[in-house]
């Protein structure tokens, strides 16, 4: 609310940076990056002020009118890309929706406006970008056709909320994951999948049968990649803020596919409020085709305590790479509900130097092999020579639960390599993770490890380091380091940053176990809460992994098709 509070007065802040562009609004002028001009053309401070000001819709108007005068069709930039009309439409339908007082308060130079704008989207479809994108033309068309009346908004209405409902459906994966990969991009396309339910409810028509099951499938795996702390994970390109949390999607969606009102905000906090016709649902024939999932796998310790995500899927859809990262096998890991290792994250989409960085290898808690990323992402969202993941499974037997999986992105390489990734639960108590990297020849290969915002990462004896934070502990142990390096905010080059909301680049310790020699080669380490460095042990004899944790010792034998932990 308090961007609408700015806005009257002409201030926007956007990605962390504030812009003061005057009265009436400076709409062209050159924004501080694209994201932040397209997140003042979204126009979502309108919405806010009718809902939280009784003077609400005239400040609103008046906003809106002056983005008419200043941003007229082919001469405004990217106020007219379709991704960013299809965002303002339904922002600015929800504000005369909700907050004037009466058709006739709408000036008709709004009416012209919205028309044109909604014209635009339906002349601009991005079938080419597809993904989110493409949603989000179809969902601003879906809802205009149940606000508006007559026979062309009926047209509209079972035209684009049909091809909504396929193209959701289309683009969700087995275990109800959104294909792009991205948990971020997940919960976005999930509240925008609700507002097109809530808009269907509102205007009192029924849900199409697959569009409920569509929510109700991202909604049943949106806790699969929202870790303890109420947040996403921020694999590829993900951040906080940009979504709804979690917490509010999940109760906006079991009251969107039931009986019930409405009882939490979402995005736009006036259709949770506004009373709904009582839930229908309609046929329809719908259904996902693929049987691929999102690729996350939970493994957990200490009776839940501490929990890690591992991302063992694919790196993006062949046709979409926009928003992959080079990150086979990368994780994040929470004990206690503070985030104790985390993902890089995204500061920025912007093509350059962060831009590039944040993609990397080097970014993300695995393995990088000869100073290369594991695929190959250039400019801002493209990514040329790809890999793919095999041999994934999961491993469960006495005293070990977890995964394995191995990725072929070095197989470019003028000696190939395949580097293979076990990771698992030992006893409940703490996480191994192996890495085998097999090929012929000499190379050189480097583990990475990012401490979360806060957490302080120290070298204790040797072989071994210790992350703290408040009155948690994780020690590190490690095998097969020729080389122990630790960096944090550094820019020659990038290393050691963190990005949990789009314009913050925090300093985080990063540690880097790197080797060298001929192949094959396995390097692993041990990571075990509550405990210090002196008190755990890791060590690798080829045929068995040895571990101690405080007084207790482990063996694990075997390959990943047959690994078995027993205690000694």
């Amino acid at each position: 609310m308090e961007v609408a509070a700015a806005a009257r007065g002409g201030r926007f802040t956007f990605l962390d940076q504030g812009v003061t562009l005057g009265r009436p609004v400076a709409w062209n002028a050159r924004p501080p990056s694209r994201l932040w001009g397209y997140q003042l053309q979204y126009s979502g401070f309108v919405v806010d002020l009718v809902a939280t000001r009784p003077e609400g819709w005239s400040e609103a108007e008046s906003l809106m009118s002056e983005w008419v005068s200043a941003c007229p069709l082919g001469e405004a930039g990217d106020a007219w890309h379709p991704f960013v009309v299809s965002e303002r439409l339904v922002n600015w339908i929800y504000a005369i929706e909700f907050g004037a007082p009466s058709a006739d308060a709408v000036p008709d130079r709004l009416w012209r406006s919205l028309a044109l704008q909604i014209w635009f989207v339906t002349r601009n479809l991005e079938t080419d970008v597809g993904g989110n994108h493409l949603l989000k033309n179809l969902k601003a068309i879906s809802i205009a056709g149940c606000v508006w009346g007559g026979r062309t908004a009926e047209a509209w209405r079972a035209r684009f909320v049909s091809w909504f409902t396929r193209e959701l459906a289309r683009q969700l994966l087995a275990d109800g994951a959104h294909y792009e990969r991205s948990p971020m991009y997940h919960a976005l396309v999930l509240s925008d999948a609700l507002e097109v339910v809530y808009v269907l409810r509102l205007a009192g028509h029924p849900v199409p049968e697959s569009l409920a099951a569509s929510v109700e499938a991202m909604a049943a795996y949106l806790p699969h990649v929202t870790h303890p702390d109420g947040e996403i994970a921020l694999f590829n390109d993900s951040v906080h803020g940009e979504a709804p949390p979690p917490a509010e999607l999940l109760a906006a969606a079991r009251s969107a596919v039931g009986d019930a009102s409405p009882g939490v905000p979402l995005r736009h906090a006036l259709l949770a409020a506004a009373p709904v016709a009582p839930f229908r649902r309609s046929r329809g024939a719908a259904t996902r085709s693929t049987g691929e999932d999102g690729g996350i796998e939970r493994v957990g310790v200490l009776d839940g305590r501490g929990v890690l995500l591992v991302d063992v899927g694919r790196a993006c859809p062949d046709a979409l790479p926009a928003h992959a990262h080079a990150d086979f096998f990368s994780f994040e890991l929470s004990l206690d509900q503070r985030r104790m290792i985390v993902d890089a994250g995204v500061g920025e989409y912007a093509e350059g130097g962060w831009r590039e960085y944040y993609r990397s290898t080097r970014a993300h808690n695995t393995v990088a092999v000869d100073d290369t990323d594991q695929i190959e992402c250039w400019g801002s969202f493209r990514v040329a020579r790809r890999a793919n993941v095999r041999d994934r499974r999961r491993i469960r037997g006495p005293l070990v639960r977890g995964v394995h999986a191995t990725h072929d992105g070095y197989a470019r390489l003028s000696r190939p390599v395949d580097v293979g990734r076990t990771l698992v639960a030992v006893d409940d108590r703490a996480w191994l993770v192996l890495d085998d990297i097999r090929g012929t020849g000499e190379h050189t290969w480097r583990s990475y490890l990012h401490a979360g915002p806060g957490v302080e990462l120290t070298l204790g004896p040797t072989g071994r380091a210790s992350l703290s934070v408040d009155d948690r502990r994780l020690a590190v142990a490690w095998f097969a380091a020729d080389e122990v390096d630790l960096a944090r905010g550094e820019t020659a080059p990038r290393q050691g940053w963190h990005a949990p909301e789009f314009g913050r680049h925090l300093p985080v310790w990063t540690l880097a176990l790197g080797g060298a020699g001929p192949l094959p080669a396995r390097l692993g380490y041990l990571l075990a809460p509550d405990l210090d460095p002196g008190e755990i042990d890791l060590s690798d004899a080829g045929d068995v992994v040895r571990i101690r944790l405080g007084g207790t010792r482990y063996e694990v034998t075997g390959t990943a098709a047959s690994l078995a932990v027993r205690l000694v």
